[in-house]
């Protein structure tokens, strides 16, 4: 990835402001170091961001909560698939490692294969899930989204989803 193209990033998701931010985040903090060797219990994984991922800092919404559009980010790649992007997500791209490193809960996704990952309540009682799934059976988990949960949120997935292992 050439990191080249973005003229700042930002020390911590919770400074970030807008789309470039969050796409030089991504980049810098998440992309770019490739491999993250993370240790769950006494086992140790390698967890990879890739490059084209815009899952995690927007969503499919284009009006924020005050009714006020969103700046729409494709795709890279092939499927140039547009979405809108989310500050509230993008300031919480910090919560994903840790996520992963110790979740409360481990549910089965809806993706096959992947597990749902699911943080600890914040202040406002949200909490971070993240979806990720094994790569052909190496050691290796690849993020494929992250997003906010209310706790109603949070005890519809209880309902919805059955516990799974972590790691696999």
């Amino acid at each position: 990835m050439d990191l080249s193209r973005f003229r700042f990033c930002p020390i911590a998701s919770r400074f970030i402001d807008d789309v470039d931010g969050a796409q030089a985040y991504y980049a810098h903090k998440l992309v770019e170091p490739s491999d993250h060797l993370i240790s769950v219990g006494s086992l140790d994984i390698l967890v990879r961001f890739n490059p084209e991922e815009i899952h995690l800092f927007t969503e499919t919404k284009p009006l924020d909560a005050q009714r006020r559009p969103r700046p729409l980010v494709r795709r890279p790649g092939a499927s140039r698939e547009a979405r809108y992007f989310s500050i509230d997500r993008a300031r919480r791209l910090d919560l994903i490692l840790p996520t992963i490193r110790t979740p409360i809960q481990t549910l089965r996704a809806t993706m096959p294969g992947a597990t749902l990952l699911i943080g600890p309540p914040d202040s406002s009682a949200l909490r971070i899930g993240v979806v990720v799934g094994p790569d052909d059976g190496a050691r290796v988990y690849f993020v494929r989204t992250a997003f906010d949960m209310t706790p109603k949120q949070f005890q519809a997935k209880l309902r919805a989803h059955r516990p799974a292992p972590w790691p696999k």
